[in-house]
């Protein structure tokens, strides 16, 4: 074999070398992201039972295999749900999301009573339709209703120790038993709180977070202090870190 073949016949026996492309992986990331906020309106209008590949497809103006190679139905469900949630897909606790860490940083009990109120509204308007979707597919599909239990769990976790925290910190005149205090947050903080009081009560957003600022206050710094507006100057509020 001379040079030129020994060559050759070296190049064919080494493995070919996948071809990336940073803007091909952009397109496919932007692909995504349209596919899954396609997903979660629709399933947000329709519910997931009636909702099809085929109107996803239709949403996100793509074809159906591309909805296909996206993820299944379920998995769109809970990358919508968890995209509106906290901005990004995963299943990680939102209290590893920065704009967490840094709402929880609040020293002022008060101002961050009434951030997490706030934030909370703005959560709920953005997933409400979503997690009735979930709700609904968790009654007709046993691997939806093992997604949602587990989802769940961590989203009751993760009040719970937002609770913990606020227990741990708050002062002496206090409204809830600290072993109650994570159980009570997580009925009041929850979507169908927000979703009676808003979409079946007529409630404004803005009368939905007044409210719950209230309530947060009341439970966790006792009625005297939720009296006080946020930040209010006199009585010192309890520190939080």
């Amino acid at each position: 074999m001379n040079p030129r073949q020994e060559e050759s016949s070296q190049k064919r026996s080494e493995p070919k070398r996948r071809y990336s492309s940073p803007l091909r992986e952009e397109q496919r990331l932007a692909t995504r992201a349209r596919v899954v906020d396609a997903a979660g309106a629709v399933f947000a209008e329709r519910g997931y039972v009636a909702t099809t590949m085929q109107a996803i497809a239709g949403a996100a103006a793509v074809s159906v295999d591309t909805v296909y190679l996206t993820g299944s139905k379920r998995e769109l469900l809970f990358a919508a749900l968890e995209k509106a949630l906290v901005g990004d897909e995963g299943s990680h606790s939102a209290l590893e999301r920065p704009w967490v860490k840094e709402m929880l940083a609040e020293p002022d009990a008060r101002c961050l009573l009434s951030v997490l109120a706030r934030a909370t509204g703005e959560v709920h308007a953005r997933t409400a339709g979503i997690f009735h979707a979930l709700v609904g597919g968790a009654a007709a599909d046993d691997e939806v209703a093992h997604a949602y239990r587990g989802l769940v769990g961590r989203m009751r976790s993760d009040t719970a120790a937002i609770a913990s925290l606020l227990d741990e910190r708050r002062g002496t005149q206090r409204g809830v038993a600290a072993e109650d205090l994570g159980d009570t947050f997580w009925v009041i903080t929850h979507v169908e709180a927000y979703r009676h009081l808003v979409e079946e009560a007529g409630w404004s957003l803005e009368r939905y977070v007044t409210w719950l600022e209230q309530v947060l206050m009341t439970l966790v710094l006792g009625p005297l202090a939720a009296d006080a507006p946020a930040g209010a100057s006199g009585e010192e509020s309890p520190p939080v870190h």
